[in-house]
């Protein structure tokens, strides 16, 4: 998937990406906070995930976010959907952003974009997302993205998002502007 929004480059991961990668996320606090990457974060580690991201299958998506600059965009996210394990019936949306853009509205965005793939090209009919219960940011960019909390689960939150409520409110921001 390729998007371009307002401030921001989308684009899936290239093996070029490994430093640029281990980088970003060894130095933006991403690593705390996303209990599923190795610690230490390491560029065998990296190289190993854009492979997979690379070898994702057509109905998903995995994309590095660059905020666009005068010169060479920079990396500071990451942000896709898919399957999150075999038998899995609801694509996931996940995402993470370096700590200098937090608060910046770089998910969001990001966001956007990669919904508009998910329910408008793919045509999905739900998404779902999750975070623990301390990352309440995440919880505030996913109801920014119009998801809305359906349960709590071990310290885990989870939200949902139809196609339905999507269109609707694609639709209400179209009329608006």
């Amino acid at each position: 998937m390729f998007a371009r929004t307002k401030r921001l480059l989308l684009r899936p991961p290239w093996p070029e990406d490994a430093a640029e990668l281990v980088a970003a996320i060894a130095g933006g606090d991403i690593v705390s906070n996303v209990r599923t990457l190795p610690k230490p974060y390491m560029r065998a580690d990296a190289a190993r995930h854009i492979a997979r991201q690379m070898d994702m299958p057509t109905h998903e998506a995995a994309c590095h976010i660059y905020l666009r600059t005068n010169g060479r965009p920079t990396l500071v996210g990451g942000i896709g959907f898919g399957l999150p394990s075999e038998g899995s019936r609801v694509p996931q949306l996940n995402y993470w952003v370096t700590r200098d853009c937090w608060g910046a509205g770089i998910a969001t965005e990001a966001g956007e974009a990669v919904l508009e793939t998910a329910f408008g090209a793919l045509r999905y009919p739900m998404l779902c997302a999750h975070h623990t219960a301390d990352n309440m940011v995440a919880g505030q960019t996913f109801a920014a993205l119009d998801f809305h909390a359906n349960e709590d689960v071990d310290e885990t939150m989870t939200y949902l998002l139809t196609r339905e409520r999507w269109l609707h409110r694609r639709q209400a921001f179209r009329e608006a502007a």
